[in-house]
């Protein structure tokens, strides 16, 4: 009977410590596939905050252009603007000198 219950209580802890192992085996994989999914989300993260910083940037840089390119179209804008108007007061000054020149060589 000693024998039997020797037996019985070694198959009995051979079976829980299988089952321990088991249990052991399974929480592993599951926290493997835990730390997996958590590089994998913490690598995404990190991918589309560089890939917001980069288009920041790229924002930022095309602004600075077309700010610039405003100013020079500005600038151009008031440089012919006060081209005209000068090429206006010489050919009205040149209009009334002819003016004056006609009527005082008809007199």
């Amino acid at each position: 009977m000693k024998f039997i219950m020797t037996w019985l209580l070694i198959f009995v802890l051979s079976t829980s410590y299988s089952q321990v192992k088991y249990d052991t085996t399974v929480r592993k994989k599951y926290l493997d596939s835990l730390k997996y999914q958590l590089s994998l989300y913490t690598l995404s993260s990190y991918t589309y905050l560089n890939m917001y910083d980069r288009s920041e940037n790229q924002k930022d840089s095309v602004i600075r252009r077309l700010n610039s390119t405003e100013q020079y179209i500005t600038r151009y804008r008031q440089y012919h603007r006060r081209s005209n108007i000068r090429s206006g007061l010489l050919i009205l000054g040149l209009m009334i000198s002819s003016f004056i020149a006609i009527i005082k060589f008809s007199n």
